[in-house]
């Protein structure tokens, strides 16, 4: 969308410029527009244009400590509903995200790390007796991920491990039901 804006006049009466690049880049392109008349009959101006994000629209990244030290990332420190958020983000396949119940341990074997992460969505009325894909990742840094999946019906407590070498990094455990638009998840450390 930035590419095909560029030079071009948008619906808001303005040129497209750096900032509206931004804009587009932390909230979505708008999923609507919306029109007001002018303000006055006597004097011609363009009619007020308002353009009207996905809904709801989430914000994924982390308070910035965490960034800073991922070795102490805390579940709390990310927070998807922050009001203030500089950034968010309307995935087309989710209306809903939520915390994941869960265990997790992690296991030092020699070189590495045995971690593994347990969960039962069976008790979950959004998940229980249907087909649920889960998958448990962890990262070091943007460029280091470890990553393991794992599908079946919600009828009981299941597991994921995965192996890696041991140190600071972020956990991810995820579960969704592909027909369903909600999305159960956790990132900690």
């Amino acid at each position: 969308m930035i590419r095909m804006e560029e030079g071009r006049r948008t619906p808001f009466g303005l040129y497209w410029d750096d900032d509206l690049a931004d804009v587009l880049l932390r909230y979505g392109w708008p999923t609507f527009w919306t029109r007001d008349p002018p303000t006055s009959l006597m004097v011609q101006s363009d009619p007020h244009v308002t353009g009207h994000e996905a809904s709801p629209a989430f914000h994924f990244a982390p308070q910035a400590q965490v960034l800073d030290d991922p070795g102490r990332a805390k579940p709390g420190d990310w927070s998807l509903d922050g009001p203030q958020s500089r950034e968010r983000y309307a995935p087309a396949y989710a209306t809903a995200f939520t915390y994941l119940d869960h265990q997790q341990a992690v296991f030092r074997r020699d070189d590495s790390c045995l971690v593994v992460a347990a969960y039962d969505l069976s008790s979950d009325t959004l998940f229980a007796q249907r087909a649920v894909t889960s998958a448990l990742a962890l990262a070091w840094d943007e460029r280091t991920l470890t990553l393991s999946r794992d599908s079946g019906v919600a009828s009981g407590a299941r597991a994921l491990t995965a192996s890696a070498s041991c140190g600071p990094f972020v956990m991810s455990l995820e579960a969704v039901a592909p027909a369903s638009t909600t999305w159960r998840g956790l990132a900690t450390a």
